[in-house]
This record gives C-alpha cells, sequence and structure tokens, in this order.
C-alpha cells in the first residue's frame, strides 16, 4: 500500500514539472521537464534540443550539444 501511495506521488510530482508545447494547428511540438533550476527541452520524437538554467538573476541558454548560446538578464522590478 506505501509503494503504490509513493508510487502515486511521484508521479503527480512529475506532471508538475512537465510541461507540453503544441504548434499554432495544435499539433505537439514538444516537452520541456525542470528539475531544480535546471529546464531540459526535447522536440516531438523525444530529442533533446537544449536547456536553460536558472541562475537567480538570468537564465542561461545551452544549446544540444551543451554549447552555452546566449544569457537572458531579468530586469529588476520598477518601484
Amino acid at each position: 500500500m506505501l509503494a503504490a501511495i509513493v508510487l502515486v506521488a511521484t508521479a503527480a510530482h512529475a506532471e508538475q514539472t512537465t510541461r507540453n508545447f503544441y504548434d499554432a494547428h495544435g499539433n505537439f511540438a514538444g516537452t520541456a521537464r525542470t528539475h531544480g533550476n535546471a529546464t531540459t527541452f526535447t522536440d516531438k520524437r523525444g530529442r533533446f534540443v537544449g536547456s536553460a538554467i536558472d541562475r537567480g538573476n538570468g537564465i542561461a541558454l545551452y544549446d544540444r550539444h551543451g554549447h552555452f548560446t546566449r544569457s537572458v538578464v531579468r530586469q529588476p522590478p520598477q518601484r
């Protein structure tokens, strides 16, 4: 019984960190999976296409080969 509860809880947690994306026609385009501060992206065939790592004040983006491509810096909130 405990194993079943753990399995259900694990599956529910995985759903919270997985998001599917669709194109303009409503066709499945890919998936983003977040684990901690890193998000990995896969295309519709399940191939890894890149990742993003949250650095606190911005996000670092990497291509499918693990090479840094660019960063996006968050602007502090306006007062």
